[in-house]
């Protein structure tokens, strides 16, 4: 499971490979399908937004859908989109992971941003905003970086960081995508990233490929090969 999100309405919605789409009502889950006349090569990342919207983002295209109506639809030659988060002031943050600017801010246009502009770490895979106006990035070679007021913080984690997502309490919770000692669900805490290890669950179990919270607190956990969890 690569993609969790959960729309106004709460339904939860769970992207899967190849690039399948699934609505969970609570108690099924059911295939969905782009609206007729929408057109994306192939789904790379679902995420629904704070005004209701649900976007779709493929290799080149990034869709806003509200129920079965496009409200924005923004192409982009090359463009491998696999990350995004929102802003607090409704504002998206993608990644591009076949550019050179990788970190892209949408708004009504998209601009991007790379080394020239300060984003020093390299083969982003995640993006998560801290809800203050600045924004986590977390690496392929295990980088974890915050932005924040023009400074940064960087950390060292054991694995590449596959996803991110934060708590109500302000906890950031990161994702490895590979299981084993120092690997799998770890959180951030006192400075350091450390496994989330607790009697019925043990996060470094877990190849990690997508963490969200739910409208309940509820912190959800895709696992590439072992199923989905609520924690």
């Amino acid at each position: 499971m690569y993609h969790i999100t959960q729309t106004s309405d709460g339904f939860l919605w769970f992207l899967s490979l190849p690039a399948d789409i699934y609505r969970f009502d609570g108690v099924q889950f059911l295939p969905w399908h782009l609206p007729a006349g929408v057109s994306i090569d192939r789904s790379m990342n679902i995420f629904a937004d704070d005004a209701g919207g649900l976007w779709v983002l493929g290799p080149r295209d990034i869709v806003r859908l509200k129920g079965a109506v496009v409200g924005s639809h923004f192409q982009l030659e090359g463009g491998m989109f696999q990350s995004v988060s929102e802003a607090p002031d409704g504002s998206l943050w993608v990644l591009d992971s076949n550019s050179d600017a990788p970190l892209c801010h949408l708004t009504d246009s998209l601009k991007c941003y790379g080394k020239e502009d300060g984003i020093t770490i390299s083969d982003i895979q995640a993006v998560l905003s801290d809800g203050n106006g600045g924004f986590w990035l977390g690496g392929r070679a295990g980088d974890l970086v915050h932005w924040h007021a023009g400074n940064s913080d960087q950390y060292k984690v054991g694995g590449e960081v596959f996803s991110l997502a934060r708590g109500s309490d302000g906890t950031l919770w990161v994702g490895l995508s590979a299981e084993g000692p120092g690997q799998g669900l770890q959180q951030l805490k006192d400075g350091a990233v450390k496994p989330f290890v607790t009697p019925p669950f043990n996060g470094s179990g877990f190849d990690i490929g997508a963490l969200m919270f739910d409208h309940d607190g509820n912190l959800w956990v895709g696992t590439k090969a072992k199923g989905i969890f609520r924690v």
